[in-house]
């Protein structure tokens, strides 16, 4: 099968940016390795790589939604990017990883391009490395696109790979909590409109897998740095992006937020300290104060405390939610009526 002709729509540029650390190239024989550092003050966004880490992982575990309610360790963590060709004996074939980590304060970003499908493999077991060094992996799609596809391209070579215990997919966690604020829930969107980051001049991602077979041309430069820098600020959003997400479940900054951020602490858990939480995040959150005056009436048996709940839901019920609400206050009349209970 012939790889399509990358032909960009403008011309990428000649040199790398210098508005990014420098480049430092490594031969790897069947791959090519990049490595970028960002110290503590670089900032993307709004958050440089020190705020980042002191920023407290916690709140993430409630958008995540995991069996294991672990806050995420940065230090502990992988942020990864993986582009994809097309296989020259049909397939996929991942070409192009970066992934980075926190070192002595540091994040160290590491690209590894592959200088032929043999060269697959090599990267493979360079990434296996990495990820039985950490805890944590944090992707954005990671859990529909990198995860299944560095595993089957693992099982594809029969190389043993084990992905970190613990994903961190950024894009489920901010659908969970965003929902749909923007136009579209792309990575690109999510750090212009949360991060008030803008790449300029990019190079489009679904160009990548046709830009492959240029990447290593002498001639070819300028796409290879193009693509670098593509899947490098893939992966530097990530940190930034999951400290951003950290920070507004901590502080939710729209109306919407808290809605949302609500409805997230009472499906994490319906019990009383739960609910409790969702409403001092949304007092007026219909969702709490229902589950409330069940979980009241259940573990305490207070029926008038239940039913006073019962009738807080209904003052803020969405239209299609009321009847809820009411058919709740009628059951428990009901039952307050039974032991002698008169209506005021």
């Amino acid at each position: 099968m012939t790889e399509p002709e990358f032909v960009p729509d403008a011309p990428p540029p000649a040199i790398w940016p210098a508005d990014l650390p420098p480049l430092e190239e490594r031969d790897e024989g069947a791959c090519v390795r990049w490595q970028t550092r960002f110290d503590a003050n670089w900032r993307h966004g709004p958050w440089s790589m020190g705020e980042v880490q002191r920023r407290s992982g916690a709140p993430l575990a409630l958008l995540a939604r995991s069996r294991d309610p672990a806050a995420l360790d940065w230090s502990r963590a992988l942020f990864l990017d993986l582009e994809v060709g097309t296989h020259p004996r049909g397939g996929p074939c991942l070409y192009l990883a970066g992934s980075a980590r926190f070192v002595d304060g540091e994040l160290v970003l590491t690209q590894r391009l592959a200088r032929a499908a043999e060269g697959e493999p090599a990267l493979l077991e360079a990434l296996s490395r990495e990820f039985a060094e950490c805890a944590e992996l944090v992707t954005f799609s990671g859990k529909s696109f990198d995860a299944p596809m560095v595993q089957a391209r693992a099982a594809a070579h029969a190389l043993p790979l084990r992905l970190p215990p613990r994903h961190f997919d950024l894009y489920r966690m901010a659908g969970k909590f965003l929902r749909k604020r923007f136009r579209d829930q792309k990575l690109v969107t999510l750090e212009r409109e949360l991060l008030r980051f803008d790449r300029g001049a990019d190079l489009a991602g679904g160009a990548l897998p046709c830009a492959w077979h240029e990447l290593l041309d002498p001639g070819q430069e300028a796409v290879r740095l193009a693509a670098l820098r593509h899947n490098l600020l893939d992966v530097l959003a990530l940190p930034s992006l999951a400290a951003e997400l950290a920070f507004r479940v901590e502080s939710p900054q729209e109306p919407e937020e808290r809605e949302q951020l609500a409805d997230l602490h009472v499906e994490a858990g319906k019990d009383r300290a739960s609910l409790e939480r969702a409403l001092e995040v949304d007092p007026d959150s219909f969702r709490a104060r229902l589950e409330l005056s069940k979980v009241v009436e259940r573990e305490e048996g207070d029926l008038e405390a239940a039913l006073r709940h019962a009738e807080l839901a209904l003052e803020v019920a969405p239209d299609h939610l009321a009847d809820a609400a009411r058919r709740r206050i009628a059951q428990l009349k009901r039952r307050l009526a039974r032991s002698g209970w008169q209506e005021e």
